[in-house]
């Protein structure tokens, strides 16, 4: 019995484990700089407080006082903002464009300019946005007009700042081969237990075709991980 084998090492945990750890180099050297604009965005006292350095002539209720008489001018929204409008000022023009798609892009009932005005935001804030592009799975390589419409079946997009997207890779042709997707969500199906954060991490990754498709774990705030289940295939086409 080896070493692993007596401390109780399981590889398949230990591969779920790692799965919530990782994260790609590119990411970790950048994190800290993208919540520090996240909360400036947000602004708030939480953002004064964490913003404010206590002066080493300053006692903790001077420091307190000054904190209390802080406010912030968020010039980081205010500028963003003018930004967006200015671009967004005139709404393109989509003759011929499918209504569907166009009033419904993240099938969240979220208009195509407004997702394009988030993808803005995020670019504009972070200088990186993440846009996945999803399409339902079809049976075979052609489908008629009719059985689309009746199925709903359109294309839809997800924009997601860096925050949320900790590792990927890229192939030996450029393309990309999978990413992890990371999500907190907050479990409250029982009005009877206080609600509870988990942490969720979707692999997705590139198989024939083009596809992408993978599957999802979550974390609760215990620490205990629950299984993996299927996902529906991204599409990249």
């Amino acid at each position: 019995m080896n070493y692993k084998q007596q401390l109780g090492y399981n590889p398949q945990l230990d591969y779920k484990h790692r799965i919530f750890e990782r994260s790609a180099g590119f990411y970790t050297a950048n994190l800290a700089t993208w919540q520090k604009a996240a909360a400036a965005l947000n602004g708030g006292r939480a953002y004064i407080r964490a913003t404010l350095k206590r002066h080493p002539s300053e006692t903790p209720e001077e420091y307190e006082e000054r904190v209390g008489n802080s406010y912030n001018i968020n010039l980081i929204k205010y500028s963003t903002r003018r930004f967006g409008d200015y671009i967004f000022s005139k709404p393109p023009r989509r003759e011929g464009s499918n209504k569907d798609v166009v009033f419904d892009f993240d099938r969240k009932r979220s208009h195509v300019n407004v997702v394009m005005r988030e993808i803005f935001d995020y670019h504009t804030i972070f200088s990186l946005v993440w846009v996945f592009v999803d399409m339902p799975e079809l049976q075979g390589d052609f489908i008629d007009l009719k059985t689309k419409k009746d199925g709903n079946i359109r294309p839809y997009v997800r924009a997601v700042p860096p925050m949320a997207v900790p590792d990927w890779s890229f192939g030996e042709t450029g393309e990309l081969e999978w990413v992890v997707l990371e999500e907190y969500v907050t479990k409250k199906s029982n009005p009877k237990i206080e609600p509870e954060s988990w942490q969720r991490r979707t692999y997705i990754r590139r198989t024939i075709g083009r596809n992408l498709n993978g599957s999802c774990m979550m974390r609760d705030s215990r620490g205990r991980i629950w299984g993996l289940s299927s996902m529906t295939p991204y599409r990249t086409n």
